[in-house]
């Protein structure tokens, strides 16, 4: 799942209390009751002529967030939305529309 601050929720202007559901979850060595909600992310992408990549997703989130970051890009939610490449000797990234896997390797992704 994508994972989120509550601080975040309160700067993003999302209201918790419109939220799909509640669970319970391990995150950074400790269990919180997580508040998801179905919010709009955006994914800033300049080569693709737009200026963001919008989708929906439901964001669990967390109180008392104790990381250093202020999201967990989750298998569900952002994972099943995009094929993402990490190349570690060029030090990047790559974010691409999810059937680009599709095309790149000649299989179908199922979601």
């Amino acid at each position: 799942n994508v994972l989120a601050a509550t601080w975040l929720a309160d700067l993003a202007g999302v209201d918790l209390s419109q939220n799909t559901g509640t669970a319970l979850i391990g995150i950074g060595g400790q269990t919180a009751e997580v508040t998801f909600v179905e919010v709009e992310l955006r994914l800033y992408a300049p080569d693709v002529g737009e200026e963001y990549v919008p989708w929906r997703c439901d964001v669990g989130f967390v109180p008392q967030w104790q990381a250093p970051f202020a999201v967990v890009l989750g298998q569900v939610g952002f994972l099943d939305q995009f094929t993402v490449t990490f190349h570690r000797g060029a030090a990047s990234l790559a974010i691409e529309p999810w059937d680009t896997f599709d095309t790149r390797f000649g299989t179908r992704p199922t979601a």
